[in-house]
């Protein structure tokens, strides 16, 4: 007889093995009562026949003595609502309770052969023994268990996942041109069902799509339609994708796990080996509702050659919207400002990092210059350096080979290499400014600035630097990322491989007559460069 692994049943054989393997003794007390179970345990030999089974309904035939009673049950929903044909009323409960419904039950549980067989569409399935049933039931323990290790409710999910549904049905069908300030406190009222029931990943979606429907109620330029299709892109797969985890189906892409469906509302933090690590950007941002405020530097770790971050955020009410007051501000943990760990080599100790690659400013964290290295002409540096933007493209495409974006948040950071850099200029229509990287091949990719405050150092920067050819960088860092049909870069950091001064470096061993490589666009000022 033909073994069948859990992978291979159908999603609806999958659902009902890990419900019936999610059934206990407490389970069945609180459906049935507590007396009707212990009858029910002790009940004589019962007939007991499956019907039809037909969207989550399982209808049986259960006949006890000279009596034929007619049992629905909600296998596939809440089983609390499942009914019998008897006229028995439970006194304490709204809902039906009987002897019935717990005889069903326990009949299921302990033959679930007969309910699978009932599933069968052809003669050329394989069919099911009892240790065959057994060993599925022991996997399907299994997923049950990996759900329950992230202590969520299946029912709050079920009743949250229904209003998800809803809502990226009527996100869709209505259009932006229809929405209105009532859509938006749906919507909110929205983010507070998904924070109960734990589902934060969704939960960040749904905030991300608000503040984007207000900027677009607003008229503001900020408005990016291309990022709201991507928001709900992503907001319609992780609700896929958790409906398919609360019902036990398989999740086939590689690396997406409970938890990164799931999400979190807090990182944690795991401890690390001590890192040797290189500053190669940062960069000064106001988040997209204006609520904060922060600076995070990029660092490669020399030893694994890939990217981490370190961030300072801080309330926008308090500290204001200009995120260079941050960059000389001290940290309070560290003793040290941003500005502080801009340029060079440095020995972190007692170090801490999440899933998104961001390292933790705690109280332990030690922190210590350590020589600079020309990495930036080393073996080691090519994976980051790209001078053809079709690999770029290349890279960009391994980032769709699943639904939902992994949580390490710095696979898109590159340093591009162009051969021809362009002129920089205003897009009046666009509200931004623009320049055209070629690569050696001619390819185009496009620098893109938008035309708000925040932006305003990174414009002066970048039209300071272009009017000076003999200024121009060997490289840029960025945030790579796809729109309007371009492959395009939002600068965070130029860079000059044989060094260039900076008068205003503050780093801890760094003077100003010492040469650096990097230069933060929106946290340090172009009339400050010379190669002299």
């Amino acid at each position: 007889m033909a073994i069948l692994n859990f992978e291979e049943l159908s999603a609806q054989e999958q659902s009902l093995l890990r419900i019936l393997a999610n059934i206990d003794e407490n389970k069945l007390k609180d459906l049935c009562g507590k007396r009707n179970y212990d009858l029910a345990k002790k009940s004589g030999p019962i007939d007991c026949e499956v019907n039809q089974f037909k969207g989550s309904m399982l209808s049986l035939k259960l006949k006890q003595l000279s009596q034929t009673y007619q049992i629905e049950l909600n296998i596939l929903g809440d089983l609390r609502r499942s009914q019998c044909s008897c006229s028995h009323i439970s006194l304490y409960s709204k809902r039906k309770r009987c002897i019935h419904l717990a005889l069903a039950l326990i009949h299921i549980m302990e033959h679930p052969e007969d309910l699978l067989e009932n599933l069968k569409q052809d003669d050329t399935k394989p069919a099911f023994s009892k240790e065959e049933i057994k060993r599925l039931q022991k996997e399907a323990e299994e997923q049950r268990k990996k759900i329950e290790s992230l202590k969520l409710d299946p029912i709050i999910i079920e009743n949250t996942l229904i209003e998800i549904n809803k809502a990226i049905i009527s996100l869709t069908l209505q259009g932006l041109q229809r929405l209105s300030h009532s859509t938006l406190e749906w919507l909110n009222d929205l983010i507070i069902k998904t924070q109960i029931a734990k589902l934060a990943n969704i939960n960040k979606e749904l905030k991300k799509l608000v503040e984007l429907i207000k900027q677009y109620l607003d008229k503001s330029v900020l408005f990016d339609m291309g990022e709201y299709k991507y928001r709900m892109n992503q907001l319609t797969n992780f609700y896929l994708l958790a409906k398919r985890l609360i019902r036990g189906e398989t999740i086939v892409y590689p690396g997406i796990t409970p938890d990164i469906i799931i999400g979190k509302f807090r990182s944690s933090y795991i401890p690390h080996e001590d890192v040797h690590a290189q500053c190669i950007g940062m960069s000064g941002w106001l988040s997209r509702d204006d609520q904060f405020v922060g600076c995070t530097g990029y660092y490669l770790n020399l030893k694994s050659n890939k990217l981490f971050s370190i961030s300072n955020v801080l309330p926008t009410m308090y500290f204001g919207r200009n995120p260079k007051k941050l960059y000389n501000q001290p940290l309070k943990t560290i003793n040290l400002a941003m500005s502080q760990l801009a340029h060079g080599a440095f020995t972190f100790l007692n170090v801490k990092f999440n899933d998104k690659g961001n390292l933790s400013l705690h109280n332990e964290l030690k922190i210590f210059p350590s020589p600079s290295k020309d990495i930036f002409r080393g073996e080691q540096f090519k994976e980051f350096k790209i001078h053809d933007w079709i690999v770029l493209i290349d890279k960009i495409c391994t980032f769709e080979a699943t639904p939902i974006r992994l949580p390490y948040s710095l696979a898109n950071y590159f340093i591009l290499e162009p051969k021809h850099w362009g002129k920089f200029e205003f897009d009046a229509i666009q509200q931004e400014y623009k320049a055209y990287l070629i690569d050696q091949e001619n390819n185009v990719a496009l620098l893109r600035v938008q035309n708000v405050p925040h932006n305003k150092l990174i414009i002066e920067n970048l039209q300071s630097i272009y009017k000076n050819e003999s200024m121009m960088p060997n490289a840029l860092l960025g945030s790579i990322y796809v729109k309007d049909g371009y492959l395009t870069i939002n600068p965070v950091t130029l860079l000059w491989y044989q060094g260039i001064k900076l008068r205003e470096s503050t780093s801890i061993y760094r003077s100003e007559k010492d040469f650096v490589s990097e230069f933060h666009l929106n946290l340090e000022n172009a009339r400050n460069l010379s190669f002299v």
